[in-house]
C-alpha cells in the first residue's frame, strides 16, 4: 500500500492514515482536493483556509498532552468558510450552517449545506472583540441554524459560548436557531457524524432552539455580567397588526380583580397612613388564597415581603397581629435588610446591578408570584 496519495496537481500530499482520518468523517477525496488538505510529516494535517494569503490550522496526531489542533504562533482568529460558500455570503436570502471544527463543516459543504466552521465554539472573538471575520457575512435579517456538538448541554462552559456567540449574531440582524443533535449511545455527536448516517430531511426534523429556550436559563445572568452582552432591541420590537394577531398567554390574576402578575404596582400615601398595614393585607390574601375587602384570590400564591426599613423583631411582631388565616410558612417569605445587616450579609439594594440579578434568580428559583419591597426610598 502507498504510503502517500495525491490530492491535487500543486504536488500537496496526504498521508494515507489522514485520508482515513477524514473518511471517518464522511469527507471524500474530491471535497478534501478542492479544500487542499494535506499532511505536513505522519502527525500533522494541514488545513487551510481559504480567502487568506497564509492562515491555516493543523489537526495533530499521535499522542500529545496538548490542543488537538494548533494554528500559527501570534496568527489572527479566522471562521473557517469553505470556496464554495464565500462567494454566497452577500445573499441574505441564503440559509446558513455553522458548527465547530473544519472537518464538520467540509462534510455539512459536501452534502449541499451551506456552512461556516468556527474553529472551536469560541474561536469567534479575539482580545476580548468579535473577530473581523464576521464582518465579512451579511447577517442581516438571514436565517442561521449553529449545530454545535450533542454533549454541548452537558458542559455549562459550552453552553456559555454557543449563547454568547448567537446573541452576538443576533445583534447583527440574524434569525438564529440552535439545531440539537441526538447523542450516539454514550458517544457525542457531531455535525459528520450525523450526515454520515442521516440526510437533509431527517436534520430538518431534528429539534430546533431559540435564545429565549429554558435551557439557557441558567447562563443569561453570567451573560448580562460578560464582555459580550449586547442589548438587542429588535427583540422587543412588533409592529401593530403583528401584535394584533399575536396569541399573548393570559396574565394570571393574583388578586381579583386589579392585580395581577408581570405587573409593578406603587402604593402611595401620607406617612402613617398604613401602607406597611395594606401591603400586608395583600400578601396574606395571597399567601393563603383569602380576601381583602372586596378583593379575592382565586388561588393560593408564594409571596415575599422584602422588608428594607424595620428592625426584623418589629416585621415578626407585625406579621403576628395580622387578622384572619395566616399563610402557612412555605408561602409566605420574609427578606430582612436588618437580618441581613446582621448575618454580616450584603443588604437588598435596588440600584446595585449585582443584587438586582441576585434577586431576580432568587425570585424565580423559589417561584415567588409576589413580591413587595417596603419601601423603594430605603432600598435605593
Amino acid at each position: 500500500m502507498r504510503k502517500y496519495k495525491r490530492l491535487w496537481s500543486h504536488g500537496k500530499k496526504i498521508l494515507l492514515v489522514h485520508v482515513r482520518d477524514l473518511e471517518r468523517s464522511g469527507i471524500s477525496h474530491a471535497t478534501a482536493k478542492e479544500a487542499r488538505i494535506h499532511s505536513k510529516g505522519e502527525h500533522r494535517l494541514r488545513f487551510p483556509y481559504p480567502g487568506t494569503s497564509d492562515f491555516f490550522r493543523t489537526k495533530m496526531f499521535g499522542k500529545r498532552d496538548g490542543a488537538k489542533y494548533l494554528q500559527p504562533t501570534g496568527s489572527d482568529v479566522r471562521l473557517y468558510i469553505p470556496s464554495m460558500v464565500r462567494s454566497k455570503l452577500s445573499d441574505t436570502n441564503m440559509e446558513l450552517m455553522i458548527t465547530e471544527g473544519e472537518k464538520k463543516t467540509l462534510k455539512a459543504v459536501q452534502e449541499g449545506f451551506n456552512c461556516v466552521g468556527l474553529g472551536g465554539v469560541w474561536n469567534w472573538v479575539q482580545n476580548h472583540k468579535p473577530i473581523a471575520d464576521l464582518d465579512l457575512i451579511n447577517w442581516n435579517k438571514r436565517q442561521v441554524d449553529f449545530v454545535p456538538d450533542s454533549d454541548t448541554w452537558k458542559k455549562r462552559e459550552v453552553i456559555q459560548a454557543v449563547y454568547a456567540f448567537c446573541n452576538e449574531l443576533r445583534y447583527r440582524g440574524a434569525d438564529v436557531e440552535i439545531v440539537k443533535l441526538p447523542p450516539h449511545k454514550d458517544d457525542k455527536t457531531g455535525l459528520d457524524d450525523y450526515l454520515k448516517n442521516y440526510d437533509r430531511k431527517q436534520l430538518d426534523t431534528l429539534p430546533r432552539v431559540g435564545l429565549n429556550d429554558n435551557c439557557f436559563a441558567n447562563v443569561k445572568a453570567w451573560y448580562r455580567q460578560s464582555d459580550w452582552h449586547r442589548i438587542i432591541i429588535d427583540n422587543a420590537i412588533i409592529d401593530s397588526r403583528a401584535l394584533a394577531k399575536a396569541n399573548l398567554p393570559e396574565r394570571e390574576t393574583l388578586l381579583f380583580p386589579w392585580l395581577k402578575e408581570q405587573s409593578i404596582t406603587l402604593i402611595s400615601a401620607e406617612r402613617g397612613t398604613g401602607k406597611t398595614w395594606f401591603t400586608f393585607g395583600i400578601i396574606q390574601a395571597i399567601a393563603t388564597g383569602g380576601t381583602l375587602g372586596p378583593w379575592r384570590a382565586k388561588k393560593r400564591a408564594r409571596c415575599a415581603y422584602v422588608d428594607a426599613e424595620m428592625i426584623i423583631q418589629d416585621t415578626d411582631e407585625r406579621l403576628k397581629k395580622l387578622p384572619g388565616d395566616k399563610p402557612k410558612s412555605e408561602q409566605l417569605i420574609v427578606y430582612s435588610s436588618d437580618l441581613a445587616n446582621l448575618q454580616g450579609e450584603t443588604e437588598p439594594n435596588l440600584a446595585d446591578k449585582v443584587w438586582r440579578e441576585a434577586i431576580e434568580q432568587w425570585l424565580v428559583r423559589n417561584h415567588i408570584k409576589c413580591w413587595v419591597i417596603d419601601n423603594v426610598s430605603s432600598i435605593t
